[in-house]
């Protein structure tokens, strides 16, 4: 059997406005979020990159330091179709773990339980989480033969994920096999407390430990 290789891009090209500010440099447990999510795929040991918008600035030049791939997501202002089509664009693996920046539950046991499923790619074009009685496309598995679906949807002016999901052969992970938490995203002031709330509770469940 063919192995699948496996690289992962978070996406951080969003403007953030219901958030306020910059989700991927929201506070985790005294560090930016980003950083937390970009260690838990180091720890996956996958080949990583981001996807960011206008990547200035003391953080980001942090990133490069330290030999993170910062690609720019040419899409500007268009969504996650286009940070996806960039990314797909720029990796050497066969397929691509797909997650936003604003996940703080992702963390590298969850990464590590859906790059397991990276084989079933052999037979489908995406693997997408179900959770919620909904799909999570930004915390999902993409198999780079994608790329031409990605960059006629964006030649068109269809920059909903779901415009070209409904073109693929797509696999839904039933909802159990993550932690319940695993594709939370934060996405206003209000999902970015209960986050908090949920973390508060889990360092009190476990001493010292976090989230990790």
């Amino acid at each position: 059997m063919t192995e699948i290789t496996l690289g992962a891009a978070i996406m951080a090209g969003g403007q953030s406005r219901r958030m306020g500010t910059a989700k991927e440099w929201l506070d985790w447990g005294g560090r930016p979020l980003l950083f937390q999510l970009l260690e838990g795929l180091r720890a996956s040991g996958l080949p990583h990159l981001v996807v960011a918008g206008e990547a200035t600035g003391e953080r980001w030049r942090e990133l490069k330091q330290q030999g993170i791939a910062v690609i720019r997501d040419e899409g500007g202002s268009y969504g996650p179709a286009s940070g996806i089509c960039a990314a797909l664009k720029s990796t050497r693996e066969d397929a691509l773990l797909v997650m936003s920046c604003d996940l703080p539950f992702a963390d590298s046991g969850q990464i590590r339980r859906l790059a397991a499923l990276k084989q079933e790619l052999l037979g489908w074009d995406a693997l997408i989480p179900e959770a919620g009685g909904r799909i999570h496309p930004l915390f999902a598995l993409y198999h780079s033969r994608t790329l031409p679906a990605w960059e006629e949807a964006l030649a068109a002016r269809q920059y909903r994920i779901t415009s070209v999901l409904a073109k693929l052969r797509v696999k839904r992970i039933a909802e159990g096999y993550f932690d319940e938490w695993a594709t939370f995203n934060m996405n206003t002031p209000d999902e970015y407390r209960l986050a908090l709330a949920e973390r508060r509770r889990r360092d009190a469940l476990s001493p010292g430990d976090g989230n990790r």
